[in-house]
Order: C-alpha cells, then structure tokens, then sequence
C-alpha cells in the first residue's frame, strides 16, 4: 500500500503562530507554489518559442527548436520528465484529479482553440513553408491531450515555437494579445499540473482559483490603465466607430451611415463608459462571490460583443475564455468548487489581481478614441498592369498585422497624431481634437503636438518582409486555400481589398497612406500619400 502524500502545506501552517482555522494554508501554499511555477513557465515558453528569422524556413519546425535548444538542454528537460514519470505522478489520468469531467472539458476546449487559428494558418510566403508536419503534430498532441493532462507540455512546446513565426518580423501591432490571455491560463494548468507530480496534490480548487485571478487581472490592469489616464472625463468612445471604418470595418456600408449611427450612439457614450469601468473594476472582487462572478464574466461577454461592433476586433478567445468559466459557474452538472470561493481566499486574489500586471503581465488597454486616424493601404502592381488594392487576408498568417497597420515608421513628410485606430494616451493632444475643425487647422495640430514616427531601421525591415514575402508569392504562384478557409474569424476585422488568387506576378508593391478626419458631419480623407514603393526582385532565370 502506498503511504500517503506528505502535505507540505498544512505542515507548515501547524508552525505559524497566527495559524487560524479560517485559513486554509494548504490551499495558499499550493497557490504561491504554483504561482512561482507558473511564472517560471510562461517566461520560458516564450524565450523557446522565440527562434532566429532563418528556423522558420526550415519545413520541421519541432526538429528545428530541439535543434536550437541543443542536446543538453533537451536532454536535461528529457530526463526530469522521466524521472516525474516513474517517480512521481506526472503519468497522472484526468481521473486522478479530484475533480470531474470540468477540468478536463476545459482545458481540452481552450486547448482546441489555440491549435485551430495555429492548424489552419494560412500558407507562409514570408519563409515559403506550410510547415504541415507540425501542424499535425499539434493536432496530436491535442487528441492525446484529452487521453492525459502530460500531454499538455508538448502541445504548449509546438503552440510558442509555431506562434513564434508571427512576431518574427517586428511590423508592428499588437497581435498575440487575444492568443496569449488563452495561452496563460494553459500554462498555468502546466504549473498545476508540475506541482502535482512533485507533491501529489490533487486539489483543483488551486488552477481554477488562480484562473479566476488571472482573468480578472486583465481586465483590472485596463481598468486600472482607463483610471490613470482620466479616460472617463475624455468621453467620445463612439469615434472608434469612424477610426475603424477607416480601416475597412463595415466599408460596405456608406460613410453617411457610419456618421448617423455616431449620433446614434453619442448619447449613451458616458453610460457606455461607466458599464466597461464597473465591469473590469469590479474584476478586484470577482473572487467575492460565485455570483459576483458569475455577473462580472456575463457582462464581459457583453462588453466584447461591444468592442466588435465599435472597433471590428473579434476577441473571440477572450469571449470563450470568460463563457467557459460563466458556464462552470452556472451550470448544474458542472460547477467549478466551493472551495474557491471560501473565507479569506478572495482577500488573496484581490492581491493577486491586483498585482497581475507583474506577474501575468496582460496588455495595457487604455486610450483616448480621437477624430483623426492613419490607414495604410497596400497596393499590388501586376505585371499586366493592374494596381489592386491587397486585402490584409493576402498576406496570412499576418493578416492581423496588415487590418491594424501600424506603420508609422513608414511616415517621413510629417508627424503623427495618433496610433491605429485612432488612439492616443495624450491628453494634450486628445483636447486638441476634441472640438471639430478644418483640415488646415488639423495639420497645425498635427505640426505642433505630433511626433515623428519614420524610423529608417524599421522601414527597412518593412521592405525586407515586402520583397521575401512577394517575391515567393512570384516563384511559387497561388497555392490551395482549402485550409485557410477553415480557419477561425479574425482578430481584426476589414472588409476592403482584393485576396488575389491568380499566378500573375507582381512586380512592385505600393503603400498609401491616408488621413482620414471626422468632424461630427462627415468622415472624409483629408490627405493621401504614398510613403513606400518596392519593386519586387525578378525570380532567377531558370
């Protein structure tokens, strides 16, 4: 018979001399151990997923990042697996846990949603591989995940080394946000998952707890974000709407309409505004109570149904993320435990939320929405002739990079206002445009608050992405689509340009910048330029 497991945690709170029987010290000593792992983990992850420009030329992409970690490496990590397999618990069934068939459910469905946009991706041109072996060994790794929690580990190990080709290229943007919030509470389970083959501890009531921590330190940290910059005082969230429809959301709609549903909506902006600062304030609390929770996640899942409609930014793995948790607390056959919402415990979490700009380190979500927004277009020259203007789904897997196009760097003949979309963190400029005006006094604003973004080292970089990723468009001509066409919904939502499908070359790609300026009548462009032309390098004679 085996002996039980040594509790470490209630170990030690027999010596602590404010022990006290509404603290359930083993619960905290699980939470900090599994904290610590956590964020040891999710740095790691990253640090491995990141691979030199050259390793995603490579078609075995899982060959490639053991190549890069070197023999020793794997070899070390190889053998601890090991020895927590035969030594320790990490051969754990789901069964194993005392929990029911929720965990499991969940992790295996946030896993699910990472492997789709990651199986799915359009064919890379930038590196000319589709790197389907890795692709299938992600869809693997998922099927045995659900067979064993271990599995885990390598499906994290081939999500980062694939993400990684994404942020390769720095262009711009901030793209991974919505994959990462989805990416941290499976890292997590992983530290959960490593603290209980070492400790034998078979408590879900800790992942699901830092879980809820988690969550709602996103939303606390873009609360807190909003605070800091007095976003309440500022208003005008409705001048998202013009900025994104710069950027081709709802382009098929006429411009006249976009400004009718502005006025539409300006009435309810300060009540607008008071609902997102309750709902992700409140986040500091969501540990307070199942059903504080259960109200905080609903409301979430509204709130990002908002952000779609205002902006065209689908975050819809945030949105599933929050449902899961609302249906584990809502459900009657599948509820996350008691224990979770026990005594002191939510006192703990409002540090942890508190602090999860630290130690989970979401996004920073706080602007002011402004009139004045910088759209770059990109536009292909065939060698028949034709001048299309590409859509940002032509350039998958970084169709995201190209629907925010964040390329001010681009921008010599004048300084900027604002980010994409429109946005800015400066009051003194958010003032600025705060009442309508002309073009002309807009270009005075722009001389005197603007800041120059053209950066000669980034926009060499730009053309360096422009040339390879055409250039092998060119020398490999259209390739099947079938996959791509299974691939989730965007992040970032446009509707303008061309996905071009046929073999013709393209022989120069230009990009257009244009400002667009909304002044509570019209949304007009108010100035168009080309800031980039790169002529796209012939391929070799045969």
């Amino acid at each position: 018979m085996k002996p039980e497991a040594i509790n470490p945690g209630s170990r030690i709170g027999r010596y602590l001399p404010f022990a006290s029987t509404r603290v359930d010290w083993e619960f905290l000593f699980y939470t900090a151990v599994t904290l610590a792992v956590f964020v040891f983990l999710d740095r790691a992850l990253l640090v491995v997923g990141s691979m030199p420009l050259e390793s995603y030329a490579e078609p075995w992409l899982a060959l490639e990042q053991l190549r890069r970690q070197g023999w020793l490496r794997v070899s070390v990590v190889a053998l601890a697996f090991i020895l927590l397999a035969r030594y320790g618990h990490l051969m754990a069934t789901w069964a194993d846990w005392k929990a029911g068939p929720e965990l499991r459910i969940f992790v295996v469905v946030l896993s699910g949603a990472m492997v789709w946009p990651f199986a799915t991706y359009g064919f890379n041109f930038l590196f000319d591989q589709g790197h389907y072996a890795t692709r299938l060994l992600l869809l693997i790794c998922l099927i045995l995940l659900w067979w064993r929690p271990l599995f885990i580990f390598p499906l994290l190990a081939l999500l980062y080394t694939v993400m990684g080709q994404l942020s390769v290229y720095p262009l711009g943007g901030t793209i991974l946000a919505h994959k990462l919030q989805v990416l941290h509470v499976l890292n997590l389970f992983a530290a959960a998952c490593l603290v209980r083959a070492v400790t034998a501890n078979r408590r879900p009531d800790v992942f699901w707890f830092l879980t809820l921590c988690l969550v709602a330190g996103a939303y606390w940290v873009a609360f807190m974000a909003k605070m800091n910059i007095d976003w309440i005082s500022y208003g005008k969230s409705y001048h998202a709407l013009p900025a994104a429809y710069a950027h081709g959301w709802l382009s098929f709609l006429d411009a006249s309409r976009i400004v009718d549903i502005v006025h539409l909506l300006k009435p309810f902006d300060l009540m607008l505004q008071l609902t997102v600062l309750v709902f992700e304030g409140g986040c500091l609390l969501i540990l307070k109570d199942r059903r504080i929770a259960a109200a905080l996640l609903a409301g979430l899942v509204l709130f990002h149904t908002g952000v779609f409609f205002l902006y065209g930014f689908l975050f819809w793995t945030w949105m599933l993320l929050d449902a899961a948790l609302l249906t584990l607390l809502l459900s009657g056959r599948m509820r996350l435990p008691l224990d979770v919402f026990r005594g002191s415990n939510w006192l703990v979490a409002m540090v942890l939320i508190a602090s999860a700009g630290f130690w989970a380190r979401p996004p920073v979500l706080g602007w002011f929405d402004t009139r004045v927004n910088y759209t770059y277009k990109v536009d292909a020259h065939f060698a028949d002739g034709r001048r299309v203007q590409l859509a940002p789904q032509f350039f998958a897997p970084y169709e995201d990079v190209f629907t925010m196009a964040s390329f001010g760097y681009l921008s010599a003949s004048h300084p900027l206002l604002v980010g994409p979309y429109g946005v800015t963190s400066d009051r003194r400029v958010a003032d600025a445009l705060a009442e309508p005006t002309d073009s002309a006094e807009l270009f005075t604003i722009e001389q005197a608050l603007g800041t120059v973004r053209h950066n000669a080292a980034r926009r060499e970089n730009f053309e360096s992405f422009m040339s390879r990723f055409i250039a092998n468009r060119n020398l490999r001509g259209a390739v099947d689509s079938s996959l791509y066409a299974l691939a989730p919904p965007r992040q970032f939502w446009s509707f303008e340009g061309t996905i071009v499908e046929d073999r013709t070359p393209i022989t120069a790609i230009s990009v257009v910048e244009r400002t667009s300026y909304f002044d509570d009548l019209r949304l007009q462009v108010v100035r168009e330029e080309e800031v980039a032309h790169i002529k796209i390098p012939s391929p070799p004679a045969q």
